[in-house]
């Protein structure tokens, strides 16, 4: 299982794995691969971590399957898949062999505006993709549900086309990782 990372996303997932930053900022152009390395990442930290659990979260349904799972099916395809015991296409959650899980979620918000989708959600950490196409909402109640799960692992994970550590407003920045110590 080797990947090829370019530098900047190589320098991303050192910074991202290292343990010492709490904030950790990365940019991007269209199809400059933010999604992969997203994906890579929160995929590496399910090996790494047994019994962990992750969510990625798009604005829908049809968005997380039209973009997203292509590109974790790349990754499966070039070798995760021998790591992997189950994905569930029905509740959209992929099993590792190791105990780990990792959930794919829609924001959903036209249909649940009060965002109880996420009550009882317990993770080690999140990726919001695309996040600049998800509620402000969506972005707090994410970090309440951030660490309920294998309390040992509490790490906040963001990605996407805004940045800061409030709500997003720099339409310039495409990816964020925020990893709470």
């Amino acid at each position: 299982m080797q990947y090829e990372l370019t530098a900047r996303q190589s320098t991303a997932f050192d910074a991202a794995t290292s343990g010492q930053y709490r904030v950790i900022v990365f940019g991007g152009a269209i199809r400059g691969g933010k999604t992969y390395w997203l994906l890579l990442t929160l995929t590496s930290l399910c090996l790494e971590y047994p019994r962990s659990r992750w969510v990625i979260i798009r604005k829908s349904l049809p968005d997380l399957k039209r973009t997203t799972f292509p590109s974790f099916a790349s990754i499966l395809s070039d070798g995760i898949s021998d790591y992997v015991m189950s994905w569930n296409r029905d509740t959209q959650v992929v099993q590792f062999i190791n105990g780990s899980e990792l959930m794919f979620m829609a924001e959903s918000y036209d249909e649940d505006k009060d965002l109880n989708r996420f009550k009882g959600l317990e993770v080690n950490g999140a990726g919001l993709d695309e996040v600049n196409e998800l509620q402000e909402q969506t972005f707090y109640k994410v970090q309440e549900r951030i660490g309920s799960w294998n309390k040992d692992l509490a790490q906040r994970w963001f990605s996407d086309k805004k940045s800061g550590c409030k709500f997003f407003t720099d339409l310039t920045i495409k990816l964020l990782i925020w990893i709470a110590r």
